[in-house]
């Protein structure tokens, strides 16, 4: 009797102690699940709060970008309403057309005309005649210019001889310069006309050709004689047989005139062979 009450006892006490660990079973579960309940409900907390931040932060930079629209548009009509400044005229001072006379230089006249192209403003290209044409403007040489066929025909028609500097400068000022600076050859006193009134008859040259010798003179303004007997002077070399009213000139002399030598044609009697020597000492 004895052993079969403690067998019972034992067998009350092993119930009680399985359902205890079923009560904290059931009460782990539960509190578990309360736990993640909470967790749940944390994260969507902060889900919406991080919505409400990034919203916020949103309207934030939507105002900065609104805020600086605005300062930009007041500043771009405040910029229009402001008087806008001349723009300067790059080719006020292009020439209408340029002879180059860089035959001794010719390392300077590859570095020339690319400039002169690249400036603009030209109503024509460079003339590559020896004889500058009726529309040239400007004759650019070197520092110190020869004597040549162009520098001739430029001083007998009044056009400017400039240095090649001028193109140079104005490359590096991006227009065109005055070129009054940057002249290299007094003028004539009376361009056109310093042979104005006077009749010639070309004989012969010495390093000019007859028709060369021509056209220099009526560039200058004088006329041609069609015969040496009707002519005030007749340019050439050697004694010709002339009558008393007729000159003779070198080509040197006549040069020498239409160079600004004005006194050279009243002195010369045709004669005067030193006057000649001085001549053929020049580039003509």
């Amino acid at each position: 009797a004895e052993a079969e009450e403690a067998q019972g006892k034992n067998a009350k006490e092993k119930v009680v102690e399985a359902a205890e660990g079923d009560e904290e079973a059931v009460s782990s579960t539960v509190s578990g699940s309360n736990q993640g309940k909470g967790r749940g409900s944390n994260k969507a907390s902060s889900h919406k709060t991080g919505g409400r931040g990034r919203s916020q932060g949103g309207e934030r930079v939507n105002g900065d970008r609104k805020r600086s629209c605005g300062e930009f548009s007041r500043a771009a009509s405040s910029t229009s309403a402001a008087p806008k400044a001349p723009q300067r005229n790059r080719h006020k001072h292009a020439p209408r057309q340029l002879a180059i006379s860089l035959s001794s230089e010719p390392e300077l006249r590859e570095i020339v005309m690319p400039v002169i192209k690249e400036l603009g403003g030209c109503k024509l290209k460079p003339c590559e005649r020896d004889v500058p044409g009726p529309q040239v403007s400007h004759l650019v040489t070197t520092d110190t210019p020869k004597r040549t066929v162009k520098l001739l025909y430029a001083v007998a028609r009044g056009i400017p001889v400039v240095r090649a500097d001028w193109i140079l400068s104005s490359c590096s000022a991006e227009e065109w310069l005055p070129y009054d600076n940057f002249e290299c050859y007094p003028r004539a006193k009376s361009p056109g006309k310093q042979l104005l009134g006077k009749k010639f008859y070309v004989h012969a040259g010495e390093k000019l050709s007859t028709k060369q010798l021509q056209d220099l003179v009526v560039a200058a303004g004088g006329t041609l004689a069609s015969q040496m007997s009707t002519a005030q002077y007749v340019v050439g070399t050697g004694q010709l047989r002339l009558s008393v009213e007729t000159q003779q000139l070198s080509e040197g002399e006549l040069i020498d005139i239409v160079l600004g030598d004005e006194e050279c044609i009243a002195c010369s009697n045709g004669t005067d062979e030193n006057s000649g020597d001085a001549s053929e000492s020049e580039e003509f």
